[in-house]
């Protein structure tokens, strides 16, 4: 019966895992072959949000992110693959609203290009909404283990 009910806490608890590759925004057949631009997360919000290329990419290739009205494009730097033909990056986006992700040479037409929408950041209380929730399986641990060790069977003792 404990077990079931720590089971149960802690199915109500734990998050969803989150393994998967991204949703693809951008794909596109030239030298070297198909690449595709992954996005996660699939909705992003103001913050974090990570791309990655699948595909080769010409030695110098970067990635750039603008807003629709801004002319001068922020670099992003690539983080270290994990594999051949896989680059990532993670890109941190300040405001909400239409976002252009371009990948390719310095100066040359892009190799992939998205347009995405970026929503505006997610509620404070939602960010904080485990920390505040994270008191509730303990109390119930403890009550648990408080009434199995203060239990005293009654009732005649033969």
């Amino acid at each position: 019966m404990q077990l079931g009910s720590v089971l149960a806490c802690v199915a109500l608890f734990v998050g969803q895992a989150s393994g998967d590759g991204g949703v693809p925004v951008a794909s596109a057949a030239g030298e070297g072959g198909v690449r595709t631009l992954l996005m996660r997360p699939a909705q992003p919000r103001v913050g974090q949000a990570e791309f990655t290329v699948l595909g080769e990419l010409p030695p110098g290739a970067m990635i750039r992110v603008s807003a629709p009205d801004e002319r001068d494009a922020l670099v992003v730097p690539w983080l270290p693959g994990r594999a051949a033909g896989v680059r990532e990056a993670s890109v941190d986006f300040e405001a909400a609203g239409a976002w252009r992700i371009m990948v390719g040479l310095p100066d040359q037409p892009p190799l992939l290009q998205a347009s995405i929408e970026v929503g505006p950041a997610a509620p404070s209380w939602v960010t904080r909404l485990p920390w505040l929730l994270a008191w509730v399986p303990v109390a119930l641990l403890l009550a648990l283990r408080n009434r199995a060790v203060s239990y005293t069977p009654r009732g005649p003792r033969a």
